[in-house]
């Protein structure tokens, strides 16, 4: 019995270019081991949404068994009883451990076309990977001398090896369910195994299986085979295994309470969703790995590429079949899956159709980056403090610019590092004195840490105070001027006589016009259907109950400022404001940088 790569579905002559460095005259000259192993690897980084990986130190594990391409382009195949064991590189660790008895670590790589993307579960996290299991702990060993020779597998040589995975792990391995055997197809090698699984985890009981009634002896690739198969356990639902009928009479399943499932069987309850993978080599090599689900961690996300032309269509399949995970779809294509030539969309939901746009070749220069810096009422306590931290330049800027408040004729009394650091129930972030000053700090941080990692902007927009942090970063004030500005702008609201407030209203300018009252103006005509408020209070207050009353299902939400800019509230504090610029910039010029004139605002 053979198992073969299907070749309608699997063209292994053939490769796309368009992603890897072949010339096409190169192709023929390829083997085919290296034309798959390509592709599947780029599944693989898809699966895994991993798109940040070039140009970083990340391991490439390869491994290969026989070369039979290299022998098929080169002379007629000769074929001898033992050739494929005794002259395998694979086997030069193996073939030494036997030699000198030596039990350490002894393993060869063998063909594989099946591919893992292995990464530390901390980094997972916070990259946003779709995280299918975790690796608790493995360990490898080999037989040394093995009394029934080179290529047996040797009984105390797995069991030791299981123990001291489970020891290293920390983990008790009565707690594992199901095991995925090596499962040689052999009677002494499937015997073997089993006592020494028996012999570890007979206690309890446990299930076990082996892939390669699925998938065939895949030689050096069975171990990823059996992580595989390991990882889509993830249902929860143990598969029978395939062609068992007539269990090995040499195996003491009841003795060793070793049980093989012949029909689909639910998870088993108990304190770990844990496997074990056991694994050994033609030369006496041993290998054991500890698997476990992270249930928390394992959003689903979809593995498909939806960026070349032929997976398209697939795509949007999948949609229709799936529609309730239309965001899941979204969030993958967006953010783990790699940006390549042609980019295209496709909108769905409402009562047409879903059609793909026709794809548009993205234009292969450097992209031109434009920062929009908002105003207020975006901040919360302790924004930035990670930064701070981790980024002892970025610390840096922020104490220099703390420094050059300190130093001016009406210098605060706290400090820039100590606000954004202050817990919510003591934070004053939301008061005007403070915010002003706080978001223009951290804006113009970001902006010097950009710059230093090599990221440069083309354009700048600057709405209301976040027009100051533009300012900067468009090269039209210093550090020192903007701080300054910005802390004056709080400063001068520090003893307003009104209580004035301010909202966002999913309402376009027009029909917000016809709903204001004494006391509340249009502040900013963000979109047509979108304004924000402004005016004392009592009146913002009044004409947001009349919203909610009248248009209960637009947004009407209050800012988190205590100040009402752009209004009318703004006309007493900005004589103060000019004076104090006056007085802490007194060389200060205009400047003409190239920019758009902004609408006319009378506040």
């Amino acid at each position: 019995m053979g198992y073969f790569l299907d070749e309608e579905s699997i063209d292994l002559t053939r490769l796309d270019t368009s992603f890897f460095s072949f010339r096409q005259s190169e192709l023929n000259g390829v083997d085919p081991q290296i034309r798959q192993m390509l592709e599947v690897t780029r599944e693989c980084l898809e699966n895994a949404g991993e798109t940040n990986y070039r140009g970083k130190r990340i391991g490439y594990y390869v491994g290969t068994f026989g070369d039979d391409w290299l022998l098929m382009q080169t002379r007629d195949t000769v074929h001898t009883s033992n050739g494929s064991e005794q002259n395998l590189d694979l086997l030069l660790a193996n073939r030494a451990s036997y030699e000198f008895d030596l039990r350490g670590p002894s393993m060869g790589r063998g063909e594989t076309i099946n591919a893992v993307f292995i990464k530390r579960l901390d980094d997972a996290i916070r990259d946003g990977n779709p995280i299918r299991a975790v690796i608790r702990a493995s360990g490898t060993t080999a037989n040394g001398r093995g009394v029934d020779g080179l290529f047996a597998p040797d009984i105390a040589a797995q069991s030791d090896l299981m123990r001291s995975v489970y020891k290293a792990a920390g983990l008790d391995p009565l707690d594992t369910s199901y095991i995925e055997c090596h499962g040689t197809g052999t009677c002494q090698g499937d015997k073997k195994e089993a006592i020494a699984v028996g012999e570890v985890f007979r206690n309890k009981g446990i299930y076990m299986g082996s892939a390669k009634p699925n998938v065939g002896h895949s030689g050096g690739a069975s171990r990823l085979t059996s992580l595989i198969k390991a990882v889509i356990l993830e249902n929860r639902i143990i598969p029978p295994q395939p062609k068992f009928h007539n269990p090995n009479p040499n195996i003491p399943f009841e003795e060793k309470r070793l049980r093989v499932p012949v029909e689909p069987t639910p998870w088993p309850s108990g304190p770990a969703e844990r496997i074990s993978i056991n694994s050994f080599g033609i030369g006496g090599s041993n290998i054991h790995a500890i698997v476990e689900f992270v249930a928390s961690f394992r959003p689903d996300l979809i593995d498909n590429r939806g960026i070349a032309a032929p997976e398209a269509g697939n795509v949007l399949d999948y949609q229709s079949k799936h529609p309730e995970r239309v965001r899941d779809l979204s969030y993958t294509l967006a953010l783990h899956r790699e940006a390549l030539a042609y980019r295209s969309f496709v909108v769905v939901g409402g009562k047409t159709g879903s059609e793909i746009a026709p794809a548009v070749k993205s234009n292969n220069g450097p992209a031109k980056i434009v920062m929009v810096f908002s105003g207020q009422g975006a901040q919360w306590p302790r924004m930035g403090l990670d930064l701070m931290v981790a980024d002892a330049e970025f610390r840096t800027d922020l104490e220099s610019m703390n420094s050059l408040l300190q130093q001016l004729p009406t210098p605060p009394s706290w400090s820039l590092q100590g606000e954004l650091a202050k817990i919510p129930e003591t934070s004053r972030i939301y008061e005007a004195e403070l915010s002003q000053p706080l978001c223009t700090a951290l804006q113009i941080a970001l902006v010097r840490s950009l710059r230093r990692k090599g990221i440069s902007l083309d354009a700048v927009i600057g709405n209301s105070s976040g027009e100051i942090a533009a300012a900067y970063a468009a090269g039209a004030l210093t550090m020192e001027e903007a701080i300054t500005i910005s802390y004056y702008r709080g400063f001068a609201m520090k003893d307003k006589a009104r209580i004035g407030a301010m909202a966002a209203v999913g309402i376009g300018a027009a029909e917000m016009a016809t709903l204001l009252i004494d006391g509340v103006v249009i502040a900013a005509e963000n979109s047509p259907n979108s304004t924000t408020i402004s005016g004392d209070l009592v009146a913002i207050e009044a004409v947001m109950a009349l919203i909610r009353q009248q248009h209960s299902d637009v947004l009407c939400k209050k800012l988190a400022v205590d100040t009402a800019y752009h209004s009318h509230h703004m006309i007493e504090p900005g004589s103060l404001y000019h004076e104090y610029i006056k007085a802490a910039l007194p060389d200060y010029k205009n400047r003409s940088p190239d920019s758009v004139p902004h609408a006319p605002d009378d506040h």
